[in-house]
């Protein structure tokens, strides 16, 4: 998705997409070193994500009024691309978190301003947003707000995230009645249920509630009401670019690509070290 409406950037002192693209390729050898301790421990390591937060990868799509940067849909996918390179696994956590942070800031202000402002070191959100019921839970509604309860697989991003944005059904027998919340991850448990070959440095793990859980009103939206939201904050210049689902999957494509580009650079870098076969 290409966007027409690029108009040239406010210097506001955020870095540069370019910028952080060096600061990624800067860090590409300590992130190439620490794969295999990822895979084994299923997660990022910790370092490797503060010195991913220094570099400002984290503020990739947060609200440029909670001191996001406001980069373009091909530089979103050049800094995903330069970050697989390094390593695939942290790339689609970033990916993932990024993609979080498009729907989560769209609640009301009262809501997501303590998820932004407050000080943390890492992803703010991690998005489980399944339009199934297997991959939602279910909701009641109750005085001042909600009552919660459910198990969302493949939580991308949750070990280092803030809080949780989470599908929710609240009727029992119409699909359509879909609702979102925003929780503290704290309130929540995480199963150890993720040991996907390849890609267990994501650290996806189910995150489930213990029982019901209470979730206020200002922490409940709907897709409609979030949609319209972003409509409102977008037209004000508060908002993402345009492009919504579609821009995350295109920015997404950079990851594939990343680890591509290493498996090229390893090839060649050993191939010119091989003799022909069954050659004199």
């Amino acid at each position: 998705m290409v966007e027409h409406d690029e108009a040239a950037i406010i210097d506001t002192g955020l870095p540069k997409a370019q910028e952080i693209v060096d600061r990624v390729v800067e860090l590409r050898p300590w992130l190439r070193a620490q794969q295999a301790a990822a895979e084994r421990e299923r997660r990022i390591p910790q370092e490797s994500i503060e010195r991913l937060d220094a570099a400002g990868v984290f503020g990739l799509t947060a609200p440029k009024r909670f001191g996001g940067a406001d980069f373009t849909t091909r530089e979103l996918h050049d800094i995903l691309r330069a970050l697989a390179s390094g390593c695939g696994a942290t790339a689609w956590m970033v990916w993932a978190a990024a993609g979080g942070n498009l729907w989560s800031f769209a609640f009301d202000e009262d809501a997501v301003a303590p998820v932004y402002e407050a000080p943390w070191t890492g992803n703010r959100t991690f998005a489980v947003a399944g339009t199934s019921r297997r991959m939602a839970g279910t909701a009641r509604q109750v005085d001042g707000g909600w009552m919660i309860e459910g198990a969302w697989p493949f939580s991308t991003g949750r070990v280092h995230a803030s809080h949780g944005y989470l599908a929710v059904f609240y009727d029992e027998t119409d699909d359509t009645k879909l609702g979102m919340v925003l929780v503290p991850k704290e309130s929540l448990v995480a199963w150890d249920d993720w040991d996907a070959m390849g890609m267990a440095a994501t650290g996806s793990q189910t995150m489930a509630t213990d029982g019901e859980l209470f979730v206020p009103d200002e922490h409940f939206s709907t897709p409609k009401r979030l949609t319209e939201r972003i409509g409102e904050l977008t037209a004000r210049g508060e908002g993402p670019r345009r492009g919504g689902l579609a821009r995350s999957l295109v920015t997404g494509a950079g990851v594939a690509l990343g680890m591509a580009d290493h498996a090229m650079e390893v090839f060649l870098g050993a191939v010119g070290k091989r003799s022909i076969p069954y050659s004199p």
